[in-house]
């Protein structure tokens, strides 16, 4: 028999199939020398000589029956004889056709074996044409979930105090009353969303002067800013209770102190000359945080200034928050800068980097009294709307022309139909402002009155 393409174990299995003691320290060699030179070999010769013998004797009998006159087809003792004679080898055969099949099974567990292994190189290697671990082969790294991300980038920024993340406020819970610094305090919890995780800032975190705003008010200010933009820096993470409701905690107030650092004291280079990066006439963007009816409220680069109706459009604005929301950005211009330069403020670790300035946003776009100045005279008519009714001593109204220019009217003599913000009015045009491109009128006749 031929053993080359068998492996070592198949070889041991082969050997124990046949009855040897074998073990696994023998080499291969061994086992083939043991498998050529058993006795079951041996055997199968002699079983083989035996049915050549069997075979003689069954053709000599044959023989016989014919010799004594039958044909041994026809003869009905003959056939019988012939059958008993059939009858008697039979169990001979048997005897001799376990070490046949013997061999046969083993070669049918050889080639079972051979399937086995070829199905496993097939799912080790994919296709099962090669088994040369290449470079692409190796595993490629895990790519971490948008949540896995976020809780990184908050544990770094908790053990990383310069690092300043930023988020949208939510919502904001109700106010709690905590000891700090041994006085009780009045506390209101703002929520975060950063990147599917909820981050919670406590007002005296959260807001640049808490002290000035009254208990009552706290809560006011607070809900003002939901939608709001907010730069964070994670001090605190809850590790100790499974579960916790507020496990990230962090600071407004560091992160507003780190970004005036960078900007509003940064320095750069323009000109040949070291500047600060952040000057008057700028225009930089900013954050809208609060709204009211008269003023927004903006966050620059960490510091935080009102912008009034007046500075946020060059038409008279009833309402503010028709035009902004808490969140937008917008860009505005810097009018004013005060910065403290004194040592204390200017330290790099305990710094305060205290800076006051305001900034408009009409002054970031091109007046239109200055372009449409020109296209209006004294004594000319024309007709606008209504924009807002100044109801004091002196009865003064708004009214937009062609949506080019606002117009302060009064009224004329003798018009006893007093118009509302929304009506269409005929206006004569009185005196032009020069200075100020500033234009007054004075409104003789209602033409469209809104009646509710």
């Amino acid at each position: 028999m031929d053993y080359n393409g068998i492996t070592k174990d198949e070889l041991i299995t082969l050997c124990e199939n046949r009855g040897l003691t074998v073990s696994k320290g023998m080499k291969k060699a061994e086992l083939i020398e043991a498998l050529e030179d058993n006795s079951v070999y041996s055997e199968n010769e002699m079983y083989e000589s035996d049915n050549a013998g069997t075979k003689a004797e069954e053709s000599s009998s044959q023989q016989d029956i014919a010799d004594d006159g039958s044909d041994g087809a026809d003869d009905e003792f003959g056939v019988l004889e012939f059958d008993e004679i059939q009858e008697e080898t039979e169990p001979e055969e048997r005897e001799v056709d376990p070490a046949n099949n013997d061999e046969s099974n083993n070669s049918e567990a050889l080639t079972k074996a051979k399937k086995v292994r070829l199905k496993r190189r097939q799912k080790i290697y994919n296709d099962g044409r090669h088994s040369i671990l290449t470079i692409d082969d190796e595993e490629k790294p895990k790519v971490l979930t948008e949540k896995e991300r976020a809780e990184r980038e908050l544990i770094h920024s908790n053990a990383d105090s310069s690092v300043v993340l930023h988020g949208q406020l939510l919502s904001v819970d109700p106010p709690v009353r905590m000891m700090l610094n041994g006085k009780s305090r009045i506390i209101v919890f703002g929520c975060v969303y950063y990147k599917g995780m909820k981050v919670y800032i406590p007002s005296n975190w959260f807001l640049p002067h808490p002290e000035r705003i009254d208990n009552q008010d706290l809560l006011v200010t607070m809900q003002k800013r939901i939608g709001s933009e907010v730069d964070f820096s994670v001090r605190y993470i809850n590790n100790t209770e499974e579960g916790a409701r507020m496990k990230y905690v962090a600071t407004r107030i560091d992160a507003m102190r780190i970004r005036r650092r960078n900007y509003w004291f940064g320095r750069k280079r323009k000109n040949g000359e070291v500047i600060f990066r952040i000057n008057e006439g700028d225009i930089v963007e900013a954050r809208v945080v609060a709204v009211t009816t008269k003023d927004i409220t903006v966050d620059v680069f960490g510091a935080e200034t009102r912008i009034f109706a007046t500075e946020l459009s060059y038409e008279y604005l009833q309402d503010a928050r028709e035009r902004f929301n808490a969140g937008d950005r917008i860009n505005v211009a810097i009018t004013a800068i005060e910065r403290d330069l004194s040592g204390e403020s200017l330290n790099k670790k305990n710094g305060t980097y205290d800076v006051d300035f305001s900034a408009s946003v009409k002054a970031t776009k091109e007046d239109p009294r200055k372009v449409f100045f020109d296209d209006y005279e004294p004594n000319q008519t024309c007709r606008g709307i209504v924009t807002k009714v100044i109801a004091d001593e002196s009865l003064r109204f708004f009214v937009n022309v062609a949506g080019e220019i606002d117009v302060l009217c009064w009224m004329k003599e003798g018009v006893t139909l007093l118009p509302e913000e929304g009506d269409v009015v005929s206006i004569k045009i009185a005196r032009k402002y020069d200075d100020n491109k500033f234009i007054t009128g004075t409104i003789t006749h209602v033409n469209t009155k809104r009646y509710f």
